[in-house]
């Protein structure tokens, strides 16, 4: 069972060549990355690996699986988890850069207080980013897993350091 199975699977319009995984992840053979911005197509909620197909109330936008650069790329259109991204990717950017300014780094009577601060504000901001932009690569189901645990692991620093701040 630990080989991979060929198959075919529609995507709209087209058929996709690709090699499944024992876990049932769908993975593209001989997949490069696009030249152009935007996919030709956003894909489908019935043809995404298992791991994916966990919101059935979304039905189309999903970014197909891609490696890293396509999904630091994806960036630059539209699709089902732009406001996801953007709405975690935004309050990071302006946190890293107003945290330096609004701190009293010197000012604590315990100096590493600050620091418990700027981390319960980044951490969940960075990992929740992290996982909505790369949830979509193609090294399936292990690399979602990883990413999702460093989107919790951001909530709990939160909340561990934030107690503290």
């Amino acid at each position: 069972m630990g080989s991979n199975l060929n198959s075919r699977y529609t995507n709209g319009e087209n058929t996709v060549n690709c090699n499944e995984n024992e876990t049932g992840d769908k993975i593209k053979i001989g997949a490069e990355p696009t030249k152009n911005k935007m996919p030709s197509k956003l894909l489908k909620f019935t043809v995404m690996p298992k791991h994916l197909q966990f919101n059935p109330f979304v039905y189309t936008g999903y970014r197909p699986q891609m490696n890293s650069w396509e999904c630091i790329m994806s960036l630059t259109y539209l699709h089902n988890e732009t406001l996801n991204i953007l709405t975690h990717g935004l309050p990071l950017l302006y946190a890293i850069w107003s945290l330096p300014r609004l701190l009293p780094w010197n000012e604590m009577p315990l100096p590493i207080l600050p620091y418990f601060h700027a981390a319960a504000t980044v951490c969940p901001w960075l990992g929740s980013s992290i996982y909505h932009l790369f949830m979509n690569h193609y090294s399936g189901v292990k690399t979602y897993e990883r990413l999702l645990q460093w989107d919790v692991a951001g909530v709990w620093v939160t909340q561990s350091c934030g107690k503290y701040s």
